[in-house]
């Protein structure tokens, strides 16, 4: 091989001879060189100059696009991806030749051999179509890495002596997971009738050639799981430069050479000895360089239109809210609410490397039947990523992180729990407070922080979780019961409760005109002839979660002059405020940094519906609108008694007066039917049981053992 300029001459090696298959790696080799050596974009020859630029810095791989070699050679293309691990080895001595070529100084025999990465623009397959049929095949899949094994050493080349002739040889160990077995007799020395004793072979280390191999795990992604099916999970192998290169939580793209290995974790029998393991040889990952949370996802120049007109059109925020849950009728503020927590505020990393969290966290808390569950489930199809689960079924580990040994290595390694799997998403947790208390510690540093620490079987990491927490919980006696405390119906800690913007307290109210629309809006959903307009969802679920995915990846709001001067004089009239009360000797509602944070992180997500870079005034007004209507409103509620609720102590007094027209007179009065008579009125069982409460301590009203009570005026 010869080198004119910027053009390779292959010489002819004349001694092919008529070998086939030495003939067809010819063939191969050149025209891969050519492929590597002509390739241009934008007049640049990409790869020839990756090649020259990796050598420099020691980094011995290029990474070569398979779409590229299509463009350029279909039946070079074809054949590679008809038989990779075949031609691999030819097209990487090939990659070595050509830099060889460039710098004839360079002595071949002592130069390390490059390794060939191949990546895929195609839309990859989910892992569940893998199929007997593409074995040996260079397939394209996506998923999530859920554990990452130990770095090991691999022989590539392995030299062997013999113990009885002391002749050494050498032999070259296949890529992928299959074994090498050292041969139990020496044949070097049949010709001359000699023979050496049986398994005369060691092997000499130091001789040897080794590299650096990793097995990890990748499961299918939790959006793209069907319905009652179990995610698929399979081995994937990792060699040389792609080692340590992906942890636990990331989301790939594999080009890879779909393979068997024995499956030795079965008993050897007749039966079960033909049976094979897959697993995925890895030639080339794809992830997120600038988050590593998620790949970015490829949209068209049409799309990207779309998504400007849109963010420019009137009234996005709430044509967005609207679009969320539309099956669910009311609850306006919730949805403004989620819509915020889909896009999220801006997540921001400090001079000093501290971590300030965009992602915002809701806990839906109230009555059954008020719909809490059905907005889980509309955020985890419409969320880019999610994890749906239930705070029952889940446990700490099942949430971050468990340790598990491996089978084969005996080593302990991370498996990824919901929070790991959903890293740059959303988790939604129904029945929340139905966790055990151990477990629902767990993730307060995940809420907060966004890590997950490990700290088990000799294992100290540090893992990502940057999620956000849908959850919703239910009260402790089952119904919200108004005349008693907030802190006395919710079985979760402050501790927790403070890591959530926004806290919305959902009731099931008892009103004849919305119970009347609540029945006609039931009623058209279940009829045959019923369908939504366009005016009651703007927006389909696909279309909204393509938006929420460009926003999220191009669009990171910050605040401006104007809005950072509102914000601060709501935090300091604010605090000022509950300073003066306080004096005064009334309890007030404390406003903590953590709260200010979270009106910044909503005011960020208004503005990135709009895909807009600065934070506006407006925005910061509604953000504090959605606080006080959420959070706000329910610690207020948290901390008045029934005695100091003005609407209350109103309702239970005309109960009172009622009582006393009624029953005017000392009369004998079912219980029962009493209190059914009142709440059937009043709508209201606890203002009921406030009001028969203060009428029994005053004497006015004794209760009798047989289920009756005696009315004294």
């Amino acid at each position: 091989m010869t080198l004119h300029g910027d053009e390779i001459h292959f010489m002819d090696q004349g001694m092919l001879g008529d070998n086939a298959e030495t003939i067809e790696h010819n063939q191969l080799t050149q025209k891969f060189q050519n492929f590597l050596n002509n390739w241009t974009v934008d007049d640049q020859f990409i790869y020839r100059e990756m090649l020259l630029n990796n050598a420099q810095i020691n980094r011995y791989f290029i990474r070569v696009s398979l779409g590229d070699i299509k463009k350029f050679d279909e039946n070079l293309n074809r054949t590679i991806r008809a038989k990779p691990l075949k031609h691999l080895p030819v097209l990487e001595r090939a990659i070595k030749d050509l830099y060889v070529g460039y710098n004839p100084g360079v002595r071949y025999e002592k130069f390390p051999d490059f390794q060939l990465q191949l990546v895929s623009s195609e839309n990859p397959r989910y892992l569940r179509h893998l199929k007997s049929d593409q074995i040996g095949q260079v397939v394209h899949i996506s998923g999530i890495i859920i554990s990452a094994g130990s770095i090991q050493i691999k022989a590539k080349n392995v030299v062997m002596k013999c113990g009885s002739c002391k002749t050494e040889k050498r032999e070259e160990v296949e890529k992928g997971l299959s074994g090498f077995y050292l041969p139990a007799y020496c044949d070097i020395n049949k010709n001359t009738g000699d023979k050496c004793a049986p398994n005369p072979f060691m092997v000499l280390s130091e001789e040897s050639e080794y590299i650096d191999m990793q097995v990890l795990k990748i499961q299918e992604s939790p959006e793209n799981l069907p319905t009652g099916e179990i995610p698929r999970t399979y081995r994937i192998l990792c060699e040389r430069y792609l080692v340590d290169q992906v942890i636990p939580g990331n989301r790939v793209a594999i080009t890879g050479v779909y393979t068997l290995v024995e499956n030795r974790t079965i008993k050897n029998t007749a039966h079960t000895r033909s049976q094979k393991m897959p697993y995925l040889y890895v030639l080339g990952f794809q992830i997120d360089s600038l988050s590593s949370r998620k790949i970015n996802p490829i949209f068209t120049e049409e799309q990207k239109d779309m998504f400007n007109k849109m963010a420019k059109s009137k009234n996005i925020y709430e044509t967005i809210s609207k679009s969320i849950a539309p099956n669910i009728l009311g609850h306006p503020d919730i949805k403004k609410a989620i819509a915020c927590m889909l896009f999220g505020g801006s997540s921001k990393q400090l001079p000093d490397d501290t971590k300030l969290r965009g992602d915002i966290n809701i806990l839906l808390y109230g009555d059954p039947s008020t719909a809490k569950s059905q907005f889980l489930k509309y955020v985890h199809q419409v969320a880019p990523i999610s994890v749906y689960t239930s705070g029952k079924g889940s446990s700490a580990a099942g949430l971050t992180v468990a340790i598990i040994k491996d089978p084969t290595s005996r080593d302990f390694q991370l498996e990824g729990g919901a929070f790991i799997l959903a890293d740059g998403g959303v988790v939604c947790i129904d029945e929340f407070d139905k966790m055990r208390a151990q477990d629902r510690v767990a993730i307060h540093e995940a809420m907060e922080q966004q890590t997950i620490s490990v700290a088990k079987a000799g294992i100290t990491t540090v893992l990502n979780s940057r999620t956000s927490i849908l959850a919703a919980a239910n009260p402790i006696f089952g119904t919200y019961q108004e005349n008693k405390r907030i802190s006395d119906q919710i079985d979760l800690q402050t501790t927790i409760l403070s890591r959530f913007d926004c806290i919305f307290i959902v009731r099931d109210l008892k009103n004849k005109e919305m119970d009347r629309k609540m029945v006609d809006h039931i009623l058209n959903m279940h009829s045959k002839t019923s369908q939504m307009t366009s005016s009651e969802t703007p927006h389909r679920i696909n279309e909204l979660k393509n938006y929420i995915a460009y926003a999220r990846n191009n669009c990171s709001p910050r605040l401006d002059e104007q809005s950072a001067k509102i914000l601060q004089d709501i935090y300091v009239h604010q605090r000022d405020d509950i300073r003066r009360e306080e004096t005064r000797g009334k309890n007030k509602i404390p406003l903590t940094v953590r709260q200010l944070e979270a009106i910044i992180r909503i005011s960020e997500s208004i503005a990135k519906m709009r895909l807009a870079k600065t934070v506006t005034a407006e925005d910061v007004k509604e953000a504090r609108r959605i606080f006080e209507v959420s959070s706000l409103s329910a610690m207020k509620t948290g901390t008045m008694g029934p005695e100091n609720n003005p609407a209350i102590v109103e309702l239970v007094q005309r109960i009172e007066q009622d009582m006393e027209r009624v029953y005017g007179s000392k009369v004998t009065i079912n219980a029962q039917q009493m209190r059914s008579n009142y709440e059937n009125k009043y709508s209201d069982p606890g203002a009921v049981n406030l009001a028969i409460s203060n009428l029994i301590r005053k004497g006015i009203l004794t209760e009798k053992k047989n289920g009756k009570y005696y009315y004294r005026n």
